[in-house]
Parts: structure tokens; sequence; C-alpha cells
């Protein structure tokens, strides 16, 4: 089998809570072979090995958008193999890479206090000056 041109992850971040909800799309030049009978994703983290016998995607297009519902913040990787009709495969493709974004919110802040009590304090204690002063 001919090998496989570049695959490309295009990010698309979605909603999430401490793991992340994303759809990534991945896109690759098509093999040219008569007997081809598909291409199959495989994903894997900094530190997992790829399944060969688990992919992430299987089928015929050479662009799919697979949603994922629970990224941690961690690197993954992707590699693209083909197979014909006899199921024989093809290496890896060139593998591409993405890192989950922390989507952990900072610490809520503390010490919040109003300081301008303190000014409306010393506003009103100055008007009352003036008004003592004034009544003599």
């Amino acid at each position: 089998m001919k090998r496989l041109a570049s695959l490309l992850a295009v990010c698309i971040i979605g909603v999430a809570s401490s793991a992340l909800a994303v759809d990534l799309t991945f896109q690759w030049d098509p093999n040219t072979e008569s007997d081809l009978a598909g291409y199959r994703l495989f994903q894997r983290t900094s530190t997992s090995d790829y399944d060969y016998g688990n992919p992430t995607w299987d089928g015929m297009a050479t662009e799919v958008t697979h949603s994922f519902d629970e990224m941690e913040k961690v690197q993954y990787f992707w590699v693209l193999r083909a197979y014909d009709t006899s199921n024989n495969e093809s290496g890896n493709s060139n593998e591409v890479t993405w890192i989950a974004p922390d989507v952990t919110p900072p610490a809520n802040p503390k010490g919040l206090v109003l300081e301008s009590i303190d000014l409306a304090m010393q506003a009103l204690q100055k008007l009352k000056m003036a008004i003592n002063i004034a009544s003599f």
C-alpha cells in the first residue's frame, strides 16, 4: 500500500468541567489502491501505546470529525493506517498531536473588602463639622 500522506488535526473546543468535550477533525490525502477497504485512526497519550486492535475510528472517508467526551489535560497522539480488502494494513501515517487545554478555573479570590464605606463616613463627618461650624 502506498504511504499515507499528511494527517491534519483541527480542534474545536466544546464545553467541559474538569475534563474537556472536544470535536476533532482529521483530514488526509486518499490512497489510490484499487483494493483499498478503508482507514483506521488510532489514539494514544504520552503514557500509553497505540492499541492497533481497537481503532478510534474506522471508515472510508478522508476527513472525519470525531467527538471525544472526556479528554483530560494531557498530550494526545494519533496515527492513521490504511487497509485493503484482504485486511492487509499499512504502517503508520505521520503522527499528529494535541494537548488538551487546562479547563480548571482559577481559585476564588479572597479578602474582598468594601473601602468606600470609610470614605463615605469621612465625608459625613466633614459635613457634620461644617454644619457645626456654620451654626456658631
